[in-house]
């Protein structure tokens, strides 16, 4: 059997010919850096969930964030949580990943955009938080 493979904007499922393209995209600031999380929504019921990938900058191990198991907040103008998220893989020579961040949403209107140089010019991107160290 297949494992899962999930990598930035592209997941696959255990038959490995199942894809699928994220429902949004989260731009996250942290520091000088601009961060772009896939987050694919699921309709249990009346409420949406949200499962949102994250590649850990510490480790390079792949995250997930879900709602189901994490109060996260998300609208259409921010994504925050109640408490960090934290890294729990295993480090390079023992213990746990110790990478943990919060999430709060820009706190000013000029906070909210953010111009970034790309391969074909200056793009204008919607932050929808800002990541603090824990």
């Amino acid at each position: 059997m297949n494992k899962p493979i999930i990598t930035p904007n592209e997941v696959k499922g255990f038959l490995g010919n199942d894809t699928r393209k994220p429902d949004r995209l989260f731009y996250v600031l942290y520091e000088d850096q601009i961060w772009e999380w896939d987050g694919y929504c699921v309709h249990l019921g009346e409420t949406p969930c949200w499962s949102i990938n994250i590649v850990c900058p510490r480790c390079h191990n792949n995250l997930r964030l879900d709602s189901t198991r994490k109060r996260v907040q998300i609208t259409s103008d921010s994504l925050e949580t109640d408490e960090p998220i934290r890294c729990a893989h295993p480090a390079e020579f023992g213990g746990v990943c110790r990478w943990a961040i919060e999430l709060a949403p820009p706190h000013k209107r000029e906070e909210r955009y953010i111009e970034v140089a790309g391969p074909t010019g200056v793009a204008r991107i919607k932050i929808d938080a800002v990541a603090k160290n824990v």
